[in-house]
């Protein structure tokens, strides 16, 4: 699923987007799973300490047990 949060009459434009929330289900092996974990948290160091406007930015990767 995902949504896109952009100002009154704009269009859905990605780069426009004020707010984006997506959540899915991936089938991956262990080292894919590894991998995504650690590329995510290379994007958070990325940005890390940089000035503006705060952000609330939520990630997880986590097996679902069926």
């Amino acid at each position: 699923m995902m949504q896109q949060v952009t100002a009154v009459g704009a269009a859905l434009d990605p780069a426009a987007f004020r707010a984006l929330q997506a959540w899915d289900g991936l089938t991956l092996s262990a080292e894919d799973a590894r991998s995504l974990q650690h590329e995510l948290y290379a994007v958070l160091e990325r940005y890390r300490g940089r000035t503006g406007q705060t952000y609330l930015v939520r990630i997880a990767v986590a097996p679902i047990d069926a």
